[in-house]
């Protein structure tokens, strides 16, 4: 390959001109064409150089970037954040569902209800669990506003047999439970503006959170990967 350094050198000494006008040795290599190739041969070169750079620097910022984004979309404290939202967010759809509370012979499943209320304690447990680990703010935020209804609701929530602790997570109560009565467990669990409802939505609001702080994360490697191989580059 050509060095540009001495093929630019040339060209210098070729288009020097002290006096303004063309001198003889210039007019002599116009004249055999021996200027024309060496220009051509300089700006081939020159474009493959541009070629090599601009080709390692995409290449660059797309393994930065696939690095970046596998480092934090794989985040496994945010990851398990969300599958636990997702699985709270089941639970009390599950719970507060209409269908559940239907009455046979005058009566309610209070079998079937006992046992969501134990999947539902259960999964609000593992959410405010991992959302300390979750490192995002507004995952906490959501989860706090979660913990705060939960405190508001305590005095009822205990009369169905749920009972908040100081840590804020629930404890279940089967014996309280059986004991309550159905207006109450009907207020507390049943339809969209019940306390199953709110939380189905608080844990919907969980999970939306997870997912655009990895959103967030992904779109911030690749600026950082493009902002740092430019950088790279021109220094």
């Amino acid at each position: 390959m050509r060095d540009l350094t001495n093929i630019s050198s040339l060209i210098g000494s070729l288009n020097q001109n002290n006096n303004n006008f063309i001198n003889l040795t210039d007019y002599s290599s116009i004249k055999s064409g021996s200027y024309k190739k060496l220009m051509k041969a300089y700006y081939a070169e020159e474009a493959k150089t541009n070629k090599a750079q601009n080709t390692a620097k995409k290449d660059n910022t797309q393994k930065t970037k696939t690095s970046k984004v596998k480092t934090q979309a794989d985040n496994p404290e945010l990851t398990k954040t969300k599958a636990n939202a997702d699985k709270l967010k089941e639970s009390a759809s599950k719970l507060s569902q209409k269908s559940l509370w239907e009455k046979k012979d005058d009566k309610l499943d209070t079998k079937a209800i006992k046992e969501s209320v134990k999947d539902f304690v259960k999964s609000y447990n593992d959410v405010i669990e991992q959302s300390k680990k979750s490192g995002s703010k507004e995952v906490e935020k959501n989860t706090k506003w979660m913990t705060d209804l939960s405190d508001t609701l305590s005095k009822t929530l205990d009369k169905v047999g749920v009972k908040v602790g100081d840590d804020k997570k629930l404890t279940f109560d089967e014996e309280k439970f059986d004991k309550a009565k159905e207006s109450t467990l009907e207020s507390m669990f049943k339809g969209t503006y019940s306390y199953a409802g709110q939380i189905e939505a608080k844990a919907s609001g969980i999970a939306s959170a997870s997912l655009m702080q990895t959103s967030t994360y992904e779109k911030d490697a690749s600026t950082t990967a493009s902002l740092a191989s430019l950088f790279n580059t021109n220094i």
